[in-house]
């Protein structure tokens, strides 16, 4: 009797320790996890500080290098030297901005703010702010969206930034054929949502690509031959899902894209008055081109 005692105490106490044991590992594993979310925020919060610093300077160079493209007196040449400053200047400051506001989603400091807008109003500014670029290099350009809520609630400001994104990288993946927008609502068990399709006859994405496209920092061979900073769908899909959504794609290479942009809504009765700066685009944000500078440029 005692042998079997003394062998199922040497049990319990294999048990034991085996219990013991896994907690401290768990415990170690707790750790280490909760250091390297730490670290990563700690990052995020110096890059986002670091992109703030970088930016106000960019910003007085490129006010700068616009006063100068106003100059009647300037030589073509010099105004030629002038134009690619600030070409360039705003394709940095595209690239900060996409690295901040990824770091702002890193960083857990990202916002939603819901406001009550037109959405066929945003849809209008969308269309002028890129008509022109688009039938500029041949390519037809429809947005469709008639059937919309004269009201609808959500972060009109963040999907704004995502569609910019999306019509953004259509033309720059296009090179004949069209881009249509198409616009609607969709209701049932997850309630009113707010549908948009960005689809052009462009490259295409590989099959085995569709996904990887909404990494951080992932770009496929064609987006490494077009530059950028491999973030803008990436913080695309970030915002759509902190707004209850998600953005997808369809695709085949040589065959065109289609992205879907999908938030849920909610119907809304006014506009409230608003003192926050619009994104629409101002003729005195233009290029001597006529290409849009200031928030269309960003989107690239």
């Amino acid at each position: 009797l005692s042998s079997v005692i003394w062998g199922d105490s040497r049990i319990i106490q294999a048990a034991v320790r085996d219990i013991t044991e896994r907690k401290r590992t768990e415990e170690a594993i707790r750790r280490a996890r909760d250091a390297a979310e730490s670290a990563n925020r700690a990052k995020s919060m110096f890059i986002a500080g670091m992109s703030h610093e970088i930016r106000t300077p960019m910003n007085a160079v490129l006010g700068f290098a616009r006063l100068l493209e106003q100059d009647a007196s300037l030589a073509p040449e010099h105004r030629s030297m002038v134009d690619q400053i600030g070409r360039s200047g705003e394709h940095l400051l595209m690239m900060i901005n996409a690295v901040l506001d990824m770091s702002k989603i890193d960083a857990g400091h990202v916002e939603i703010d819901r406001r009550a807008f037109d959405p066929s109003a945003t849809l209008r500014d969308l269309e002028l702010m890129f008509r022109g670029r688009v039938e500029e290099a041949g390519l037809r350009f429809s947005v469709v969206g008639d059937e919309l809520p004269q009201f609808v609630v959500t972060d009109e400001v963040k999907l704004r930034h995502i569609l910019l994104n999306l019509l953004s990288n259509a033309r720059k993946f296009t090179a004949d054929g069209s881009i249509e927008v198409r616009a609607r609502t969709t209701s049932g068990e997850a309630g009113l949502r707010l549908v948009v399709e960005v689809e052009d006859t462009g490259e295409g994405i590989a099959t085995g690509d569709t996904e990887r496209v909404f990494e951080k920092f992932s770009r496929t061979e064609q987006g490494r031959s077009r530059g950028g900073t491999g973030l803008g769908l990436a913080t695309s899909r970030e915002y759509a899902r902190l707004l209850g959504g998600d953005v997808t794609v369809r695709s085949e290479a040589g065959r065109g894209s289609c992205f879907v942009v999908e938030v849920p809504i909610e119907l809304g009765h006014h506009i409230p008055v608003s003192t926050e700066p619009s994104l629409r685009t101002e003729p005195s944000a233009r290029g001597a081109d006529g290409e849009p500078r200031g928030a269309a440029a960003v989107a690239e």
